[in-house]
Protein backbone atom coordinates (compact mmCIF):
# COMPACT_ATOMS: atom_id res chain seq x y z
CA UNK A 1 0.00 0.00 0.00
CA UNK A 2 2.68 2.24 0.69
CA UNK A 3 4.08 1.39 -2.88
CA UNK A 4 0.68 2.44 -4.50
CA UNK A 5 0.43 5.69 -2.29
CA UNK A 6 4.03 6.78 -3.31
CA UNK A 7 2.97 5.94 -7.44
CA UNK A 8 0.25 8.02 -6.40
CA UNK A 9 -2.43 5.56 -6.97
CA UNK A 10 -5.96 5.28 -5.68
CA UNK A 11 -6.52 1.54 -6.39
CA UNK A 12 -4.55 -1.34 -5.52
CA UNK A 13 -3.97 -3.82 -8.51
CA UNK A 14 -5.15 -7.17 -8.19
CA UNK A 15 -1.82 -8.42 -7.51
CA UNK A 16 -1.37 -5.94 -4.80
CA UNK A 17 -5.08 -6.17 -3.37
CA UNK A 18 -4.59 -9.90 -2.88
CA UNK A 19 -1.00 -9.55 -1.16
CA UNK A 20 -2.97 -7.44 1.18
CA UNK A 21 -5.91 -10.12 1.82
CA UNK A 22 -3.11 -12.67 2.81
CA UNK A 23 -1.43 -10.35 5.15
CA UNK A 24 -4.45 -10.43 7.02
CA UNK A 25 -5.24 -14.54 6.63
CA UNK A 26 -8.00 -13.93 4.26
CA UNK A 27 -7.71 -16.60 1.56
CA UNK A 28 -7.83 -15.54 -2.63
CA UNK A 29 -7.02 -16.57 -5.71
CA UNK A 30 -3.04 -16.05 -6.39
CA UNK A 31 -2.52 -14.58 -9.49
CA UNK A 32 0.40 -14.91 -11.68
CA UNK A 33 1.94 -12.65 -14.48
CA UNK A 34 3.14 -13.60 -17.95
CA UNK A 35 4.32 -11.75 -19.94
CA UNK A 36 4.42 -13.75 -23.34
CA UNK A 37 2.19 -16.44 -24.79
CA UNK A 38 4.90 -18.81 -23.77
CA UNK A 39 4.97 -17.83 -20.21
CA UNK A 40 1.40 -17.66 -19.93
CA UNK A 41 0.97 -21.48 -21.16
CA UNK A 42 3.53 -22.35 -18.65
CA UNK A 43 1.69 -20.92 -15.84
CA UNK A 44 -1.84 -22.59 -16.72
CA UNK A 45 0.17 -25.98 -17.25
CA UNK A 46 1.56 -25.47 -13.92
CA UNK A 47 -2.02 -24.74 -12.22
CA UNK A 48 -4.14 -26.80 -14.04
CA UNK A 49 -6.82 -26.21 -16.18
CA UNK A 50 -9.81 -24.41 -16.67
CA UNK A 51 -7.99 -21.17 -16.28
CA UNK A 52 -9.09 -17.45 -16.16
CA UNK A 53 -6.64 -14.85 -17.64
CA UNK A 54 -7.20 -11.12 -17.28
CA UNK A 55 -5.24 -8.22 -18.92
CA UNK A 56 -2.58 -6.67 -16.30
CA UNK A 57 -2.94 -3.05 -16.30
CA UNK A 58 -2.58 -0.29 -13.10
CA UNK A 59 -5.20 1.87 -15.13
CA UNK A 60 -7.60 -0.42 -15.98
CA UNK A 61 -9.48 -1.05 -13.12
CA UNK A 62 -12.51 -2.91 -14.49
CA UNK A 63 -11.05 -5.32 -16.67
CA UNK A 64 -14.28 -7.26 -17.68
CA UNK A 65 -16.08 -4.17 -19.29
CA UNK A 66 -12.79 -3.75 -21.76
CA UNK A 67 -12.77 -7.69 -22.60
CA UNK A 68 -10.05 -8.09 -20.41
CA UNK A 69 -10.84 -11.49 -18.63
CA UNK A 70 -11.33 -14.80 -20.24
CA UNK A 71 -12.54 -17.46 -18.52
CA UNK A 72 -12.56 -21.32 -18.66
CA UNK A 73 -9.38 -21.80 -20.88
CA UNK A 74 -8.70 -25.68 -21.57
CA UNK A 75 -5.62 -26.26 -23.01
CA UNK A 76 -2.15 -24.26 -23.83
CA UNK A 77 -3.30 -23.69 -27.26
CA UNK A 78 -6.18 -21.98 -25.93
CA UNK A 79 -4.19 -19.42 -23.88
CA UNK A 80 -1.36 -19.00 -26.19
CA UNK A 81 -3.95 -17.98 -28.82
CA UNK A 82 -5.41 -15.42 -26.50
CA UNK A 83 -2.43 -14.27 -24.93
CA UNK A 84 -0.82 -13.20 -28.20
CA UNK A 85 -1.56 -9.35 -29.16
Amino acid sequence: MRRAAKEGRTLLNETDSKKLLSTYDITATIPRLARNSDEAASVADSVGYPVVMKIASDDISHKSDIGGVRLGLQSADEVKQLSRP
